[in-house]
């Protein structure tokens, strides 16, 4: 089959969304289909695209906004027809619903290709809104308004994928019409046993630095673990614009030598050996308004235990393999990271189980789902 991805964000920007878009193309194009992703270009982009092998990609230039997630991109209709007739398209499937995952939708509708669409982000979320910067007064009316449209764009597609169950029952109770379908997002499983590292203290985050992931909370949360385990540091995978934010409040809080700021690490490289992972002892994550995070899922494949806040597909994910938190309160969430780096036997059971339950999230399973979904819309549009 040739498959038309549509998506708003992409490299060099290295987000779970990215990650999710990537895994799947890839073992798309491993089990002999075409894909040809349409996609903005943001500078930088050249230096990452070169080891993607067999994967074609349509550029759209694009320009930055005030918020870096979001680019704003000169699509062009006439130009994106022409791209999917060559291409021969049997399935449009986007990824955003703004600028390129419409232009998606609009040339798909003309052309009478079947669309799919992954729901990945809770944009209309109260927390998500707030992190951003939206007024609380303001939130309530724009959230409303936000599910209406996300609502009018989902409704496009003749199936919605959902990452896991809680975002399907939440796309059920909005009254989305249109098949939902949960495909969990799929990592490349490396890792086949266990490297339990008894030494490390570590704690470990991998993620965008973004206002909507709560890092606050983290560095704060890492503080009450320092004071306890003097030994251990936090390791910070990534790059946005809260680097500066939590630079400055690890300094406030005299741990500045204790975080090591890794920057932006492209996804393959750092999973193709997991030496950052195998450092460490356990992954923290103070999202709010996460989905279904990779990041904890890549963690989890090298049997990392999970400490989190229980939010939306959190408890899909932990459940077993580490400790989840009813509040986003630091000394919480410290106390229970705390537990597992002073309890070897603990620390131990949650690895064990990390492994196993992350076995679940093979790519291979998930594409193997992706291509029914394909095969099916494809048969009933012929």
């Amino acid at each position: 089959m040739n498959i038309a991805v549509f998506t708003d964000t992409f490299l060099p920007m290295t987000d779970g969304v990215v990650s999710m878009i990537l895994n799947s193309s890839r073992e798309l194009i491993r089990r002999g289909h075409r894909v040809k992703i349409f996609a903005p270009k943001i500078e930088g982009v050249e230096k990452y695209i070169k080891n993607l092998r067999n994967l074609e990609i349509v550029f759209y230039k694009s320009m930055d906004t005030p918020n870096e997630e979001v680019k704003l991109s000169a699509v062009w209709l006439p130009k994106t027809i022409r791209e999917l007739k060559a291409f021969k398209t049997d399935v449009v499937h986007f990824h955003s619903p703004s600028m390129i995952g419409i232009e998606g939708i609009i040339a798909a509708k003309i052309l009478h290709i079947p669309i799919v669409a992954t729901f990945h982000t809770f944009l209309a979320d109260f927390e998500y809104m707030k992190s951003i910067g939206i007024p609380k007064i303001l939130i309530k009316l724009s959230s409303n308004i936000i599910w209406k449209l996300l609502i009018f764009i989902y409704e496009k597609a003749d199936a919605i994928i959902s990452p896991c169950k809680y975002t399907k029952k939440v796309l059920l109770e909005k009254k989305i019409k249109k098949p939902i379908i949960v495909i969990p997002n799929g990592i490349k499983f490396n890792n086949k046993q266990l490297e339990f590292n008894k030494k490390s203290s570590n704690c470990l985050y991998v993620g965008r630095l973004g206002p909507e992931k709560n890092l606050e909370t983290l560095v704060k949360t890492f503080k009450f673990v320092a004071n306890k385990i003097p030994s251990a540091k936090l390791i910070v995978v990534g790059d946005g614009p809260k680097k500066k934010t939590m630079q400055n409040l690890a300094k406030q809080l005299k741990i500045s030598k204790k975080i090591i700021f890794k920057g932006k690490i492209e996804n393959e490289k750092l999973m193709k050996k997991g030496e950052i992972f195998k450092k460490c002892a356990l992954f923290i994550n103070t999202a709010l308004a996460e989905n279904q995070p990779v990041s904890v899922i890549e963690a989890m494949s090298f049997g990392l235990p999970i400490v989190a806040i229980k939010t939306k597909g959190m408890p899909e994910l932990v459940n077993g393999n580490g400790f989840l938190c009813e509040n986003a309160n630091p000394k919480e969430i410290a106390e229970n990271a705390i537990k597992i780096l002073r309890n070897q036997n603990l620390r131990y059971n949650f690895s064990k189980a990390s492994l196993q339950k992350a076995k679940k999230y093979n790519i291979s399973y998930s594409v193997k789902k992706l291509e029914n979904l394909y095969e099916g819309l494809k048969k009933i549009t012929r």
